[in-house]
């Protein structure tokens, strides 16, 4: 392979890729969100946010100084997801724009304050005692299905669902307050 010149035109320079990288991670779950909200199969969507954070590092030069990074990211994948979809053929049914917009409309205002809510979460979870934070670890983080949990920990499948739905409640509570303050 041959070397590139450092200060070759193909070359991004450091500080675009310092100003990509925090536009990326100002974006990201916006355009996460969006990418999941039309795939819903999260290995896919995962693949394709990762293809989708690739084209955009390739085009950055085609950004320039827009105002919205997440905007422009949003419309990278949908085109990537159309793409996606019509090569694996799994659609037959292809999203047209007027609802592509709406979704994102909607994933916009749903992930408006997404930082905010995930710090709060963080802080919600760490006031819980081991056990139930444990008991959520195990359940959403490991996939573990509700039934073999609850023969793992020696409870009914209906107390494993009594205990996740008090811990959301508290969790809920917890998060309102945290987020209102």
């Amino acid at each position: 392979m041959a070397d590139h010149d450092l200060n070759s035109p193909d070359r991004k320079s450091a500080v675009d890729g310092d100003r990509f990288v925090r536009l990326m991670m100002d974006s990201q779950q916006r355009i996460y969100a969006f990418v999941l909200s039309l795939v819903c199969n999260k290995n896919d969507a995962d693949d394709i946010f990762q293809d989708t954070v690739s084209i955009l590092w390739r085009r950055f030069d085609e950004y320039k100084n827009r105002s919205d990074f997440a905007a422009w990211g949003v419309g990278i994948a949908r085109n990537h997801i159309r793409r996606y979809l019509e090569a694996r053929n799994r659609s037959r049914i292809l999203f047209d724009d007027r609802l592509l917009d709406k979704i994102d409309a909607c994933t916009y205002r749903s992930t408006a304050n997404i930082n905010e809510r995930i710090s709060a979460l963080r802080e919600c979870l760490q006031k819980l005692p081991a056990q139930e934070r444990t008991l959520l670890q195990m359940r959403y983080e490991d996939n573990i299905p509700a039934q073999k949990l609850a023969d793992m920990i020696g409870k009914s499948m209906q107390t494993v669902y009594r205990s996740l739905a008090r811990i959301h409640t508290i969790l809920g509570r917890c998060m309102r307050k945290t987020l209102s303050t």
